[in-house]
């Protein structure tokens, strides 16, 4: 264990001497072809030792291996990889114009997705799992042996969903939780991390009044999408 319990910290800022599965691959007497697409590690934490460089394995994706702010929006100064959107990952990519409603191009974050796009096409996982079947193509026809890493980013914040799986899932089919307080004994991360998330749950601003959501009830409609993909 290397003491990261947050989502800023690298892991190799808390242990420089962690080997990660794909660089322990890539070091091996086999040297594995490492690649990865999507949310393998979180964002803007990700690992330069772990995965092929393009001289290995050219296929545009630049950003991959690269540490950034997720406050760094694409394109923008500082961006270390620029012009790899779609490429490159981001949370706020679910949020397409197509799924803003409201004066001012309010976003929300239990939305139905147009029944003019039924399989989330170009949604961010749908790309995640378009870049993959390539990549693996390409993997499975070159010597080496390799490993393919594909990380989904739902289920997650924001919770928009294609029409069929929003559908697929009414809001009042499976009961809400009830509310959870930080335990008496839990200590200040804990109960930071409980007030928090409760926070982005159930905050009114993200949620349309005819689209209230549940945790339960948005988690199933967001793993249903994903498992989908995959």
């Amino acid at each position: 264990w290397n003491g990261v319990i947050d989502l800023w910290t690298h892991h190799r800022g808390a242990d420089r001497r962690a080997v990660t599965l794909p660089q322990a691959l890539r070091e091996s007497e086999e040297r594995y072809l490492t690649v990865s697409y999507g949310k393998v590690f979180h964002q803007g934490q990700d690992d330069p030792l772990a995965w092929a460089p393009q001289a290995e394995f050219a296929d545009h994706h630049t950003c991959r291996g690269k540490r950034w702010s997720p406050a760094t929006p694409p394109g923008s100064p500082g961006d270390p990889c620029p012009g790899q959107r779609p490429a490159r990952w981001n949370y706020q990519d679910y949020q397409l114009p197509g799924l803003m409603r409201g004066e001012g191009g309010s976003r929300f974050w239990f939305e139905r997705g147009p029944d003019a796009n039924p399989n989330g096409v170009n949604y961010t996982d749908y790309v995640i799992a378009d870049q993959a079947r390539g990549g693996l193509e390409r993997l499975a026809a070159q010597p080496r042996p390799w490993y393919l890493a594909v990380g989904f980013v739902r289920p997650h914040l924001p919770f928009n969903s294609p029409a069929p799986f929003f559908d697929a899932f009414p809001i009042d089919a499976v009961p809400p939780p009830p509310r959870p307080r930080p335990p008496s004994h839990a200590s200040v991360l804990t109960a930071n991390s409980v007030r928090v998330g409760e926070g982005e749950l159930n905050a009114r601003i993200w949620k349309r009044p005819d689209e209230e959501g549940n945790l339960v009830t948005t988690y199933l409609r967001k793993a249903s999408m994903a498992g989908n993909f995959a």
